[in-house]
């Protein structure tokens, strides 16, 4: 389907821009993808006046995965950091384009970007790396017109998963799956692109537990400190105002400290992959030009 970006009109895009902007001030914006509910809107159906991706599709001119692409990598950031990201997008794009067919270019981008962050290159990591390779082909096939057999989607989603599950470190599980996500044809599943950028832009637990030192230990310490100050101070006792993290300030505060520093570092790191995945999304959007 042919598709003409802002239907070849600069208006249509601020107007967009505007409800975004509207929607951002008003405190409206949640995380997800493509809905409104309660009065609040994801970017995407806040930019669109709705939900309804024929209706961003015959409203702006963009194609549906589009909107899936900005809600899974800009919804869970700040509101004004929201509408910066998703302005330098649109800006970017020439009034009238044609992106519609254009998502496996996006998603080549990514899968080159995540295929850079492999430091190791050993035979253990080899074959996740060949999978990433080949998707990359098939999705600048796509992108150029051709049309890969499902056949040849299902054996490199297969590749790409046997691959993943062999491997032992965390940070290289942890970008198999960003590849196992980006085996589907984009024309047939138009969340391929938001669901890589959405893996691009988080860390693991596993990943994050191994960077920060956090062990089992550590996570059964608290677990069981937690529940101790519920049943210590909380249960049956409706008149404590304070949560079972004050009064593990109060009565652990090492533990409290350490589960703190945890929390930080861990907000710190998703914040860091997410300005990836931001950067390698714009960056992917202006080389479709």
């Amino acid at each position: 389907m042919m598709l003409a970006a802002f239907q070849g009109q600069a208006y249509i895009r601020t107007a967009a821009l505007a409800r975004l902007e509207e929607c951002a001030s008003a405190g409206r914006l949640t995380a997800g993808a493509m809905f409104v509910t309660d009065g609040s809107s994801t970017p995407a159906a806040a930019l669109a006046g709705s939900s309804d991706v024929p209706t961003w599709e015959a409203a702006l001119g963009l194609p549906g995965w589009l909107a899936f692409a900005i809600d899974y990598c800009f919804s869970r950031q700040p509101a004004e950091r929201v509408v910066a990201l998703t302005r330098q997008l649109l800006e970017a794009i020439a009034p009238g384009a044609d992106l519609s067919g254009k998502a496996g270019g996006v998603v080549s981008e990514v899968l080159a970007s995540i295929a850079e962050e492999f430091e190791d290159r050993s035979d253990e990591v080899l074959p996740l790396l060949g999978a990433c390779a080949e998707l990359r082909r098939l999705h600048i096939e796509t992108m150029s017109g051709g049309q890969p057999s499902p056949a040849a989607w299902r054996a490199a989603r297969k590749a790409a998963t046997e691959a993943t599950n062999a491997l032992k470190d965390p940070k290289a599980k942890s970008l198999g799956g960003c590849i196992e996500a980006a085996a589907w044809d984009t024309v047939k599943a138009p969340t391929t692109v938001g669901d890589v950028l959405r893996l691009r832009g988080q860390v693991s637990e596993e990943l994050i537990d191994k960077l920060f030192g956090w062990t089992a230990e550590d996570d059964q310490r608290t677990r069981a400190l937690l529940a101790e100050m519920h049943e210590n101070y909380k249960q049956d006792k409706p008149e404590e105002e304070r949560d079972v993290f004050m009064l593990l300030r109060e009565h652990h505060p090492e533990a409290e400290a350490r589960l703190l520093a945890y929390m930080r570092f861990q907000n710190a790191e998703n914040a860091h992959a997410a300005m990836k995945a931001n950067d390698v999304f714009l960056r992917a959007m202006r080389a479709l030009r």
